[in-house]
């Protein structure tokens, strides 16, 4: 298996190998034997490594299986509560409804009931003051009749003679009187609108009714996350998506493992959109880069995305530009800074965050020693403010920052 070649053995595969022949004792063993041994050394050596591996994956496996189902415990609860204030909101509001509606309908009989008892009482007042002088008349005319029967019992043709004009005295003021009393007349009045109140019953009854609201769905979203769910990349910029869309993109980064890029810039993404993203962002363990350029979230929507941050430890690029999250947004940002340990790159252009806001995250950065891009252009900064910056960052020199 060797030469020998002035007291020198070399291999025959003339790959250098040489042994004098006082060292015999210590020749390798030919490639066929090297080679058998150490395919021997690699199995058993891959059945460990393959060992090792399968324990490890298994045991990130029944991690994933624990978080999975301590995150679902964890919804239920959040919904069994969300439930619970739903429903206490709903009974307080139909309460207060119903109370607004019982003093009106009180307060409406009351009025109507008034209302009638003083034209009662009115018209009655105007009847008995019209028979006050029908009852002195009629006093009047049992005096006349009295007299007159006195006279007729009498038989006294005589006196009844005298008498009779008298008679015709009172007899002509009585139809004068008669005359000036007219008949009194009644003005008459009804309910209105009592044959509206059935319209009424079904009208109170169709509203605060307590109905399901329907889930809401975006086809075109949902088919763009069914079509590229395995991908590594959401590009969904320029799409019109609004709060109640993140609520849809939210619940897929929440569950992807592959999912490593997230663009969602130019569109109408408010506080409420950024509070979704910002919640899956403490669950996914993937997104890498995560694209919110040109949209509404605000100061408060940052601090829904600042506190993701405090938490999350994969997230390494992170997109604001044009969210007018002002002076309060960038003190949320910069106190997420001083714990974050992952991000690398942060764009916060044209976001209004003027010296007070640019101070705070200086102050951060002085902490932070991860960063290493920072954009702050077209944020109202004087230039006296930024020579200040630059002068308390020179130390941080893995920072390059953009004015």
């Amino acid at each position: 298996m060797t030469s020998f070649n002035n007291d020198e053995f070399r291999c025959p595969l003339k790959d250098g190998f040489k042994i004098l022949k006082k060292d015999i004792g210590s020749l390798p063993l030919n490639r066929a034997i090297r080679d058998l041994v150490e395919s021997y050394d690699h199995r058993h050596a891959s059945k460990d490594d393959v060992a090792k591996e399968l324990e490890t994956q298994i045991n990130t496996y029944l991690q994933a299986i624990q978080s999975a189902l301590e995150y679902r415990h964890n919804q239920a609860d959040i919904l069994i509560n969300v439930i619970d204030s739903d429903c206490k909101y709903s009974r307080l509001k139909i309460a207060e409804a119903m109370t607004l509606l019982r003093e009106i309908i009180d307060r409406h009989e009351k009025t109507v009931l008034q209302q009638i008892s003083t034209i009662e009482q009115e018209q009655k007042k105007q009847l008995e003051d019209y028979k006050n002088p029908l009852k002195n008349e009629l006093h009047n005319l049992n005096i006349q009749k009295a007299t007159f029967e006195m006279l007729i019992t009498s038989n006294n043709s005589t006196k009844l003679l005298q008498m009779n004009k008298k008679f015709d005295d009172y007899m002509n003021k009585t139809n004068a009187t008669l005359i000036s009393f007219r008949i009194p007349t009644r003005t008459e009045y009804h309910l209105e609108g009592l044959d509206q109140f059935q319209i009424l019953k079904q009208k109170i009854e169709q509203y605060g009714r307590y109905v399901e609201i329907p889930p809401y769905h975006n086809s075109e979203l949902e088919q763009f996350i069914a079509e590229n769910r395995t991908k590594q990349k959401f590009d969904l910029t320029g799409r019109n998506l609004t709060d109640l869309d993140m609520k849809i993109v939210a619940d897929v980064l929440k569950e992807s493992m592959t999912l490593t890029e997230l663009y969602l810039a130019h569109n109408q993404i408010e506080e409420q959109g950024a509070q979704h993203i910002a919640d899956a962002l403490k669950r996914n363990r993937t997104l890498t880069i995560l694209g919110l350029t040109e949209n509404r979230i605000g100061h408060q929507g940052a601090q829904y995305i600042a506190n993701a941050l405090r938490t999350n430890q994969t997230l390494t690029t992170l997109y604001l530009k044009g969210n007018q999250i002002g002076e309060q947004g960038a003190q949320h940002i910069a106190y997420a800074l001083r714990t974050n340990q992952t991000l690398t790159t942060l764009g916060l252009q044209q976001n209004q965050i003027e010296e007070q806001g640019a101070q705070h995250i200086a102050y951060a950065l002085e902490i932070n020693r991860t960063l290493t891009t920072l954009d702050l252009r077209e944020n109202s900064i004087e230039e006296e403010e930024i020579q200040w910056m630059q002068q308390s960052l020179k130390s941080n020199k893995n920072l390059t920052v953009y004015w």
